[in-house]
């Protein structure tokens, strides 16, 4: 019966603590909502790691109907419903005792899911006019470059091309919205007193063999269905899907050459091939699209666990 006691009253304190939080999104014009995703998800998941995540959706349930009544606009309650999402992703995912690598992984593609679905589906609906900013980049980069012929140089698609950097650099701020809710969370348990499952090793990290053929198919699929297809929705639809599919072979050819190098060398090279990767340049990332999506669709990872990597070799 306590138990029952302190599991409502700390649930009711979550949901003030929110509260208070929409409350001051309102006053400042709803501007804190562009943070819902770092913020709201950490008291959800404190809450469902110390009870369960049948516990967890019945505080989250009272988040959603305090941010309609609360709200300055649906970006609020788009924003808080991903914010859901992940706090049940992240709590299901450490009470089944995933890695943290796993834990960190789901929540990133969670996130950058979410962000790419607010972006592309609900832009016309919340106000976020895509291609004016589209236009203003590309009458920018123009006229700072009025010397070079930009149309030509990228092959008459440019416009489609800023779309695509538009979507990734999305992704990208999802990822690193998971990664600070994740080293939150992760900071905030340990002084808790839970611990977490040690790290996934480096080549133990595999993507199902469907969605690397998928995710390939899709990349070449782009250049033909484009320009057939004269719904704008479903050709924004098309670029999200070819924009996440180069990011996660793009990674996944990453992963392979880190696994390759640490079985030649030996040793830790992740720092030197991280540093390497920042510099890497553009032309490059096709080649390692095409590597990752072998590693990932043959048994050139299962050759290269057998040819000598040895288990107790640190990746982290």
């Amino acid at each position: 019966m306590n138990n029952n006691v302190r599991k409502i009253t700390e649930g009711a304190m979550m949901v003030a603590i929110i509260g208070v939080l929409l409350f001051l999104n309102r006053q400042f014009a709803g501007v804190l909502s562009l943070y819902f995703v770092i913020i709201l998800p950490i008291p959800l998941i404190i809450y469902g790691i110390k009870y369960s995540v049948k516990d967890l959706l019945t505080v989250a349930f009272s988040m959603l109907f305090l941010t309609l009544i609360l709200s300055s606009g649906l970006m609020d309650i788009a924003y808080a419903i991903l914010s859901v999402l992940v706090a049940v992703v992240y709590v299901r995912n450490f009470k089944l005792k995933k890695s943290k690598t796993i834990i960190l992984t789901r929540t990133i593609i969670i996130t950058a899911i979410g962000e790419v679905v607010i972006l592309i589906l609900l832009s016309s609906v919340l106000g976020i006019d895509i291609n004016a900013d589209i236009e203003a980049i590309t009458s920018m980069v123009e006229s700072s470059f009025p010397q070079i012929d930009i149309t030509t140089m990228f092959g008459g698609d440019f416009t489609q091309l800023m779309y695509i950097l538009y979507i990734i650099s999305t992704i990208l701020s999802g990822a690193l919205e998971a990664i600070i809710v994740h080293s939150i969370a992760n900071l905030v348990l340990k002084r808790l007193g839970y611990e977490y499952i040690p790290p996934t090793k480096l080549y133990d990290i595999v993507l199902p063999k469907y969605l690397a053929y998928f995710m390939f198919i899709s990349i070449f699929a782009y250049r033909y269905l484009s320009d057939l297809i004269e719904i704008e929705l479903l050709r924004n639809l098309l670029s999200g899907v070819l924009a996440i599919s180069t990011i996660v072979l793009f990674i996944f050819g990453f992963i392979c050459i880190l696994v390759y190098f640490m079985i030649v060398h030996k040793k830790n090279v992740t720092l030197l091939l991280v540093l390497f990767v920042i510099f890497i340049p553009t032309f490059a990332v096709p080649g390692l699209v095409i590597i990752g999506f072998l590693y990932s669709a043959t048994n050139i990872r299962q050759k290269l666990i057998e040819g000598g990597f040895k288990n107790e070799s640190k990746v982290w």
